[in-house]
């Protein structure tokens, strides 16, 4: 592999920065999947992935290993005594831990959760304490 040199480096930039901060206002995706029916409806879900990640966001198609989460959050911690049966039906407890909103791209999709109304408005309202 050749070294680059700082004029080419310069060059580059503003292409790696375009890569790295996306427009927040359209979801960006570098290898993104066949997009999802413009008809299917949007709805919250929580997802488990092969790598053990398990979070909250809502997704249009959930049909394939790979799954777009608009304003998902992570479940950190769980802090139930339900596991994640819980965070679907009821949403995270004072005792949970709950990372920032993202968009998220995830592959090795394992389960897919519908999630109650009840637990979309806990997971919404959870706030760091």
């Amino acid at each position: 592999m050749s070294k680059m040199s700082p004029k080419e480096f310069l060059e580059l930039l503003p292409l790696m920065r375009a890569l790295m901060m996306p427009n927040h206002d359209e979801p960006h995706d570098p290898c993104p999947p066949s997009p999802p029916p413009a008809d299917l409806p949007e709805r919250a879900v929580i997802v488990c992935t092969a790598k053990r990640w398990v979070g909250f966001g809502y997704a249009r198609d959930c049909a394939g290993a790979s799954v777009f989460l608009r304003g998902s959050r992570c479940a950190i911690k769980f802090g139930t005594t339900g596991g994640i049966g819980e965070l679907a039906n009821a949403g995270p407890t004072s005792k949970s831990r709950v990372g920032d909103r993202c968009d998220v791209l995830l592959h090795d999709v394992t389960a897919v959760f519908h999630v109650t109304p009840t637990a979309v408005e806990a997971w919404e309202a959870w706030t760091r304490t």
